[in-house]
């Protein structure tokens, strides 16, 4: 009996009306009302009514939908929650017709009705779509009908209408994830891509995905080198030809390559001869920073470049090593060999300087001399004469010649008089051998690492007049003495 009652009541069109009526009236829509889905995606709106009161419950309802077949597929049809909290219904079967592009779905409660129908707001149905291709569409509601029973007789609820959207967008497809070695190129891909419609007509490339997009092209393949380490996201941006777009990320390891390092090759010197060094290297991170470390195989060393030199002053086969790290802690090394020859050679050094004391006043009598002693030896194979200089600021203070036999050594003992110098001042002392067939001078000169301080008095007419303040002073406190005794 309700059936054929609501297949009457539903056969008036269903009182709804445009969008622009008053708020609080019922209300059947599309939910969400607009949406974005790749080609391709399954994706499910619901058709839901709002507003529904006690004087108007709800017992029955019945829609079609519209849609561009084009665009979308209609999957399937499955009743939603709201009737149902009302009592048992009756689904009456759906039917999508893909061809026309539309879906009809109604449902009502099963008699013997309940004294009220649903009230409030909730889904009626829930309609699956898959994407089909790129394109914009309605979703219409052509035809709907909302009832009620007042007085054991349905009757339509007065409702309003709301259509829905859907834009089905290109799926980017990034591909990956990608690695390689800094310095090396990497070729991503993004033919996966699927378009909305026509075809894909541009690819952009964020190779930091920081949201801006650093290369573009029309092909679904680019290279891009990276010339340092790197571990993050790269970001890809498609447009196809109808103007529609997605994005899309893909994961990029780049690995830090350790650099390739040259020593040199082999050298043959003398004993106290200059060797001069020069290395090399390669590294296809380029952007790297790099240290550099020689071993010269005497036990010393040196850092911060690619070209030094070195004296060895016995003989014998050394291995060198030059050591480059660059700034991920990677690196690389390579060695040579110098071949040092014995040769007989000259060669006198300062091999410490000690003074005492190291301050001096330069107007105390008892204290104007310090006393400078430095230490000599004759590193080479002959009886030597020389000369010992020692200065201050540049200024000889005394210059000695002393003789040394092969190996010796001796401490050579120079006297300062700091008479004259300018006071209030500290001063370095230099020592320097001189030797004419010196064949390595790097140790003929040394500087103190100490300094002299020559400090002075109060000037003399300061010191003068406060002489006779005192005898002053003196004199008066006799004559005091000599009235208060009489």
């Amino acid at each position: 009996m309700f059936v054929i009652l609501f297949l009457i009541c539903t056969a008036t069109g269903g009182l709804g009306v445009s969008v622009g009526a008053t708020s609080s009236m019922p209300r059947i829509f599309v939910d969400p009302p607009t949406s974005t889905v790749l080609v391709g995606q399954t994706f499910g709106i619901s058709v839901s009514v709002v507003n529904i009161t006690d004087d108007d419950s709800l017992y029955g309802w019945e829609m079609e939908l519209t849609f561009d077949p084009t665009v979308l597929k209609a999957l399937s049809v499955t009743e939603g929650p709201f009737l149902k909290k009302a009592g048992d219904t009756f689904w009456i079967p759906p039917q999508i017709d893909n061809a026309a592009g539309t879906v009809k779905a109604g449902s009502m409660l099963i008699f013997p009705f309940p004294p009220k129908g649903a009230v409030g707001d909730g889904t009626l149905a829930t309609i699956a779509f898959k994407a089909l291709s790129g394109g914009i569409t309605a979703l219409g509601l052509k035809y709907t009908s909302l009832s009620t029973i007042k007085a054991d007789i349905p009757s339509p609820i007065v409702h309003t209408k709301a259509d829905g959207e859907v834009t089905a967008v290109p799926v980017a497809d990034a591909n990956g994830p990608y690695s390689c070695s800094e310095g090396s190129p990497i070729t991503f891909d993004a033919s996966g891509s699927t378009p909305s419609s026509g075809e894909i007509v541009l690819y952009e490339w964020d190779w930091d995905n920081d949201g801006t997009y650093d290369e573009t092209t029309a092909s679904p393949t680019i290279n891009h080198t990276w010339f340092d380490d790197y571990t993050g996201t790269v970001g890809l941006r498609v447009t196809d030809s109808a103007g529609l777009m997605d994005t899309d990320v893909a994961s990029v390891t780049v690995n830090n390559v350790a650099p390739t390092v040259e020593a040199g090759t082999n050298q043959t010197v003398s004993r106290y001869d200059t060797v001069s060094f020069s290395g090399t290297f390669t590294d296809p991170g380029a952007e790297d920073t790099h240290t550099f470390f020689w071993d010269f195989g005497d036990e010393t060393n040196t850092t911060g470049t690619l070209t030094p030199t070195h004296v060895y002053k016995e003989a014998d086969i050394y291995t060198v090593t030059l050591k480059i790290t660059d700034d991920d802690g990677e690196f690389g090394t390579d060695t040579l060999d110098v071949t040092v020859l014995w040769v007989s050679i000259h060669d006198i050094a300062i091999t410490n300087i000690t003074a005492s004391p190291l301050m001096v006043n330069v107007t105390d009598p008892t204290q104007p001399i310090v006393t400078i002693r430095v230490q000599v030896a004759n590193n080479g194979d002959f009886h030597e004469i020389f000369n010992i200089t020692v200065r201050y600021d540049s200024q000889c203070i005394d210059t000695k010649t002393r003789a040394l036999s092969a190996g010796g050594s001796s401490t050579v003992v120079f006297y300062w008089n700091v008479k004259g110098v300018s006071p209030m001042r500290t001063y370095k002392i230099e020592a320097e051998a001189i030797l004419v067939e010196d064949a390595y001078l790097a140790d003929n000169k040394m500087t103190s690492e100490w300094s002299i301080e020559v400090v002075s008095e109060f000037p003399t007419e300061v010191s003068l007049l406060l002489v006779f303040a005192l005898l002053a002073a003196s004199t008066i406190v006799l004559k005091r003495r000599r009235s208060n005794n009489l």
